[in-house]
């Protein structure tokens, strides 16, 4: 269909938008308060196709507040204020523009189009909803938007790939496919209308994972396993445009540090190629979700980044844990520095301010219900995971009690959350916490080791 849109995002991209202070504003506004306005239209103008000034201003004030005018004078076609504008454009607008679930606001553009109310929706509903869509979408976002006939060519040309089953109608089911794994359309809504979405993120942050690690390959060859450290400061320097903000130093560091944890013999001022995907992995996560490009994430972001990194949906009470531990300095933000020394060991200590993701595979992996926490059950289960392979070493070399051994697992389980209970009392541990958890818990399964080493 080619690049109907005209849409191509750079890492970093900075907006230029002189509606985005509308934008910012619907983003605060959800569902129901969508609805609240329909209800109203219903009321008052059950028969209304267009609005006038006075009458749009009448039914969407109290959504868009000081803003009614101007909205008007945007989406009407001559910016006239004696003009019309049209009664679906202006939902499906607002609709895409509020900061509710995106799986609510597709539902709810496919409902306003689906006019016979079949919950199936036509070629000519799906040009209608096109039409009002992204002529809605280019209007706010300042673009020349796309001609009927071309947006009617558009949605013919698609019809055939949106109807998947070949019924000549397209589903909801259908519908949502096409829109979320559109990314000529995903990229638009990022780029002009700061909407985001969990899809868009991973893909995002595949994309630049792959970047990342061909970056590496350029430099050094794709056999490779280590690269000079000024090389790639050098390099990711430029390629990244980190010279002002310091977080340059705070990758390099990061990196050197986890390189020396995962390959222990490294040479000095050597970057491991494993250390290097692992970190520019969480770097990618933060970039694919950073829409704005100015390095700082809110809470409604904190959720896509998190999906971006480990691939689940954060519930509300996840999302509000993990905000208040990754906002260090309470600025209703989460930086780039606190997202990166969120994952690593002990950002304050430098030969510790390294990325262990083998941790955080662990932690995800018996997290099993995704609320960010695990029990003392769950860590005891971990452990005694941990330490299988060397309870087949000891019961070969001749151990005979398997009761005791186990007893003694779980007796470092018990006094390490004693140690951590005595200071948080909660009776499970987050991730900040797991991270002490299993340093003390690895240094205690290496003495139980060298101690049943002793008795046989």
């Amino acid at each position: 269909m080619g690049n109907f849109l005209g849409v191509r995002l750079t890492r970093n991209q900075k907006q230029s938008n002189e509606n985005i202070d509308i934008i910012n504003f619907l983003k605060k506004k959800k569902m129901k308060d969508i609805y609240e306005i329909v209800e109203i239209i219903r009321d008052y103008y059950p028969t209304n196709q267009t609005f006038t000034q006075d009458e749009f201003c009448d039914a969407f004030q109290l959504l868009l507040d000081e803003y009614c005018e101007r909205l008007f004078l945007i989406l009407e076609n001559q910016h006239n204020p004696d003009g019309a504008i049209d009664l679906y454009e202006s939902l499906a607008t607002c609709v895409i523009l509020c900061g509710d679930e995106f799986d609510l606001k597709i539902e709810f553009v496919f409902q306003l189009f689906d006019f016979n109310k079949n919950e199936t929706i036509e070629l000519d509903e799906l040009i209608l909803n096109n039409q009002a869509s992204i002529r809605g979408l280019c209007k706010i976002a300042s673009l020349p938007p796309p001609t009927l006939k071309q947006i009617e060519e558009y949605s013919m040309a698609i019809f055939k790939d949106v109807d998947s089953d070949k019924g000549g109608t397209v589903s909801l089911d259908e519908y949502k496919n096409w829109i979320k794994f559109n990314w000529e359309l995903q990229d638009f809504f990022l780029k002009y209308a700061n909407v985001q979405t969990f899809e868009n993120a991973e893909r995002r942050c595949t994309e630049f994972k792959f970047t990342f690690e061909k970056l590496f390959n350029t430099i050094v060859g794709n056999t490779a396993e280590f690269v000079d450290a000024n090389i790639l400061d050098s390099i990711l320097t430029q390629e990244l445009k980190l010279t002002q903000d310091g977080n340059m130093n705070i990758l390099m560091n990061v990196l050197k540090a986890t390189s020396k944890v995962d390959c222990p013999n490294i040479k000095e001022g050597q970057i491991y190629k494993k250390s290097y995907l692992s970190v520019m992995k969480s770097w990618g996560a933060f970039d694919s979700t950073d829409i704005n490009g100015d390095n700082k994430l809110s809470i409604d972001e904190i959720k896509y980044l998190i999906y971006a990194y480990e691939g689940d949906k954060p519930d509300e009470d996840r999302l509000q844990y993990e905000m208040e531990q990754l906002d260090k300095d309470n600025s209703g933000y989460v930086s780039r520095k606190e997202w990166i020394e969120y994952l690593c060991i002990d950002p304050n200590n430098a030969s510790k301010a390294a990325f262990r993701s083998d941790l955080k595979v662990l932690f995800l992996q018996y997290d099993q219900d995704r609320s960010g926490f695990l029990t003392k059950q769950e860590l005891l289960q971990l452990l005694q995971q941990q330490m299988s392979s060397y309870t087949a070493i000891y019961q070969a070399k001749g151990g005979k009690d398997l009761q005791d051994y186990n007893g003694m697992v779980n007796s470092i389980t018990e006094t390490i959350m004693e140690q951590i209970e005595g200071k948080y009392q909660t009776g499970r541990v987050s991730w900040s916490q797991f991270k002490i958890f299993m340093e003390k818990a690895y240094v205690e399964m290496e003495n139980l080791k060298e101690f049943l080493n002793s008795l046989l």
